[in-house]
């Protein structure tokens, strides 16, 4: 296998990875109840608003050093921990749901699966 098929491969596999593979994120976050997001249930330290957050967090820096490895070092910085345990309405919820599937697109299927070597 050659370099460029190599480097489509792996943009193929980290689209699916990112996109949820079998059950998309997004979908499952559109049908999760937002009145239900600030339930902390037993033996975790987050709710699902608050996974969200930290999910969105984690995301961004991994993207900004997929962009630009030299200038993004720190890879995992300190965890961010949304202080707020809940949305405070559904609106908050949809609209924290319609940031991180924006937050997606730069790295979706067909953004990651173009090769940037012509394939001869």
């Amino acid at each position: 296998m050659k370099e460029f098929e190599q480097e489509i491969l792996l943009k193929e596999q980290m689209a699916e990875f990112l996109e949820g593979s079998f059950a998309p994120n997004v979908t499952l976050l559109r049908e999760f109840d937002h009145k239900k997001a600030g339930v902390i249930l037993e033996g975790l330290h987050f709710s699902a608003w608050i996974l969200l957050g930290h999910i969105r967090s984690r995301q961004q820096v991994l993207f900004d050093f997929m962009k630009d490895p030299e200038n993004n070092p720190e890879v995992w910085p300190e965890a961010y921990w949304p202080e707020n345990y809940e949305p405070k309405n559904r609106q908050e919820w949809d609209e924290a749901i319609d940031a991180y599937e924006k937050e997606l697109e730069p790295v979706s299927y067909t953004h990651l699966t173009l090769p940037t070597k012509r394939i001869v």
